[in-house]
Formats: structure tokens, C-alpha cells, sequence
């Protein structure tokens, strides 16, 4: 995905999809695919151009895993509890979508 860098919108737009459109068993990993790379770009890059746009839609995207089973869910609000932690996104408000 760094080698992407030119085109983060069309990558950030293909792991966003990925989460909104595959099978509900399967869409905690692109959201992990989304911890990584934000994370990555965050400590590696003095201009992180994946975190700032994976933010703009981040609640519309995790809002995916709503369907998702228990197991899942609770993942998913541990890895947003570490988001907030380390201010990953900041300015992101997940408690509007029950995370």
C-alpha cells in the first residue's frame, strides 16, 4: 500500500469498499488492514496522507460491521478504544455509532 502513496485516494477507496461489500465474516480484517496502514503512515511519514482521508469516512465504514457477530463487535471496540488512545484519528466522534 506505500508503494501506493501517488494514488492513496484510489487505495484508501478499495479497503474502504472491501469493508462495506464483503461478506460480514470478512470485514474486521479490512478494518485491521486500515489500523495498519494508518498506523504505519503515522509513524513512518512526516506527511501521512492515509490517515487524514481514512478519517473523512471512518464512521461510515466501521458502521459496516454493525451486522457483524459478537465476537467481532467486541474486536472492533477494542481496536477503536485504541484509536482513541493513541488519537489515530483525531477529531472522530465513535461514540455516534455505538462503538
Amino acid at each position: 500500500c506505500f508503494e501506493a502513496r501517488d494514488e492513496y485516494k484510489l487505495a484508501v477507496h478499495q479497503v474502504e469498499q472491501f469493508v462495506k461489500t464483503a461478506p460480514a465474516h470478512c470485514r474486521l480484517a479490512g478494518v485491521y488492514v486500515i489500523d495498519a496502514v494508518c498506523r504505519r503512515s503515522k509513524d513512518q511519514s512526516q506527511n501521512d496522507v492515509f490517515t487524514p482521508r481514512f478519517s473523512t469516512s471512518i464512521l461510515a465504514t466501521i458502521s459496516a460491521l454493525d451486522d457483524a457477530d459478537l465476537e467481532d463487535r467486541q474486536r472492533l471496540v477494542k481496536l477503536v478504544e485504541n484509536w482513541v488512545k493513541m488519537r489515530l484519528f483525531e477529531g472522530v466522534d465513535f461514540e455516534s455509532v455505538g462503538v
